[in-house]
Order: C-alpha cells, then sequence, then structure tokens
C-alpha cells in the first residue's frame, strides 16, 4: 500500500502540470482566421535575383519550411506570379529586411503594408539588397525562412529564439513556428 505522503506528491505534480504546463510555452501569433486558399501543399515559388547573392540561400529557407510536419510543399519555378514569388532588390529607403505581401486570386494587394483580412491566392516576398542594419547578417537563410513564415500565415512572435520573432533569432523553424503554422492548416 501506498502511504498518504506518496499519494500526494503524484497528486501535487498532476495538478501543476495542468495548471502550468510541460515548460514548453508556445507564442506563436497566426493571421487566423485567414490563411492561404487551397492550402500549403502542392504550391510553387520562384526567386528573382538579378545580383545572384540570395538564390541559395532562397532555396535553402524554402526547404527548410518543406522539410517540417506542416505539410508545406513548395517547388520552384522559372518564372514569377506562382503562389510564392521572392524579389531581391533595391527597394529605397526602407527599414526592413524582408517584407511580404499578401494577394487575391487576381493578384491584388491585400490591405497593402499589412497583415491580411480575407483569405489570399499568393505572396509576394521582397528582400532588400543591399541589406538594412539590424537584417540578421549571419544568414540571408533566416530572412528568407522568415518570410516564408509570414507566406505561410504568421505573425511576428514574442518569443525569442523563434524564426518568427523579429529580428529572426533562428534560420530555420522552431516547434512554436510549426506548431503555429498547423493551427492554421
Amino acid at each position: 500500500m501506498f502511504s498518504k505522503k506518496r499519494r500526494i506528491i503524484p497528486l501535487f505534480l498532476i495538478v501543476m502540470i495542468t495548471f502550468f504546463g510541460t515548460g514548453q510555452v508556445l507564442a506563436y501569433v497566426t493571421t487566423s482566421p485567414y490563411k492561404l486558399n487551397g492550402g500549403i501543399s502542392g504550391k510553387t515559388f520562384y526567386v528573382g535575383d538579378p545580383s545572384g547573392n540570395w538564390g541559395s540561400s532562397i532555396r535553402s529557407g524554402v526547404t527548410a519550411w518543406n522539410a517540417t510536419s506542416t505539410g508545406a510543399s513548395y517547388a520552384e519555378k522559372s518564372t514569377n506570379n506562382q503562389t510564392l514569388d521572392f524579389f531581391v532588390g533595391n527597394f529605397g529607403n526602407v527599414s526592413w529586411c524582408g517584407f511580404t505581401y499578401y494577394l487575391d486570386s487576381s493578384g491584388n494587394y491585400i490591405n497593402y503594408g499589412g497583415y491580411p483580412n480575407k483569405n489570399w491566392s499568393r505572396n509576394s516576398v521582397q528582400i532588400q539588397e543591399p541589406p538594412v542594419s539590424g537584417c540578421p547578417a549571419y544568414s540571408k537563410k533566416a530572412t528568407a525562412a522568415h518570410e516564408m513564415g509570414h507566406a505561410l500565415g504568421l505573425k511576428h512572435s514574442d518569443k525569442s529564439g523563434v524564426l518568427m520573432s523579429s529580428p529572426t533569432g533562428a534560420d530555420t523553424p522552431k516547434t512554436d513556428d510549426i506548431s503555429g503554422v498547423n493551427a492554421l492548416y
């Protein structure tokens, strides 16, 4: 027989885990209820990189998302107007490293300059070259993967060390980022 003391400890642990969790705190923020029309599988992307400095990093960022348990599946195409278009260039005096726009099926911007206020059909990502101060110089892949996170429906996270923190604290999707996408799709 268990003593009364031995029964109290497991009960205490059950109560603590129930109310306070296991220590994993998810802080993802999504565009919910809005998301990419048709889901995130079987999609295509394009890399417009006249400088040739970003292409492999963008491909690595997309591959990082394709390798997750989210079901994201993006294949590269040689022309633009894909589900996800990356454009690298000098976009003037901007304060961002990359910016993701949401477009409807006609190619019109949805809530230009902000997060979407309805479902979208395509994304256009602009990546500033040369990078502005504060961009994750350690990894162009981080910028590409972060912007793809927006295209999948994630907003910035306050949690440090995740891809969707701003500036990004990772160059591949972390559990928090993946959980956010899985919550949408």
